[in-house]
């Protein structure tokens, strides 16, 4: 007796576009998840702690947080626009997930600057790889 084997690859090609999209977009909400924990615990992208904030800009936070990039006060609308990420999900023609960082008050940290006052503000590198 002939045992017959019959199976098309075509069929497991297809399901492979579908699991390959599954497993970047999972992939990339765990690097989102990343930065916006990154962000709540005041570490960088490599797991180092931000410098902390000066004397000055603490005395200006009031009874706001003194974590680095968590102002609750007045600068809310600044920090939640900072925690904004556009995301871009992964489709079965291009599976690339892309994360975008739509502030330029967030780019500004990412690299560190000079404030309008002429303090410098030290690198808080908060997004990428």
């Amino acid at each position: 007796m002939a045992v017959k084997k019959d199976f098309n690859l075509n069929r497991l090609a297809n399901f492979l576009d579908e699991i390959y999209m599954d497993a970047v977009n999972r992939l990339g909400s765990r690097l989102n998840k990343s930065i916006q924990d990154g962000l709540e615990n005041s570490r960088d992208i490599n797991g180092n702690a931000f410098e902390k904030l000066s004397p000055v800009t603490i005395a200006n936070r009031k009874q706001s947080n003194p974590k680095p990039l968590l102002d609750k006060g007045t600068n809310r609308q600044a920090i939640n626009a900072l925690r904004s990420i556009k995301k871009k999900p992964a489709t079965k023609d291009t599976l690339e997930f892309e994360l975008e960082a739509t502030s330029p008050y967030g780019g500004l940290h990412n690299t560190g600057f000079v404030n309008p006052k002429g303090a410098t503000v030290p690198q808080r590198e908060w997004f990428g790889l």
